[in-house]
């Protein structure tokens, strides 16, 4: 079971409807949906900005060595 918490939040009635409308769901997995779609956007693009800044990465040869092993 994962940590969770409670929250208030104040949102604006008519943003509320239509998400739930659109999620099919009650407030509780609407903001739930809505948190996890935010965080994984954001992930997203913290790892989009680090294209092309690797440094020293590994032969693409030595990694598709590694295809082979499973």
């Amino acid at each position: 079971m994962t940590l969770q918490r409670k929250i208030t939040v104040e949102v604006p009635a008519a943003t509320l409807e239509s998400a739930m409308t659109l999620s099919g769901g009650g407030v509780a997995e609407t903001v739930r949906a809505a948190l996890a779609d935010y965080a994984h956007r954001q992930a997203s693009l913290k790892l989009n900005a680090l294209r092309g800044t690797l440094k020293d990465p590994p032969d693409w040869r030595v990694l598709r060595g590694k295809d082979e092993d499973e």
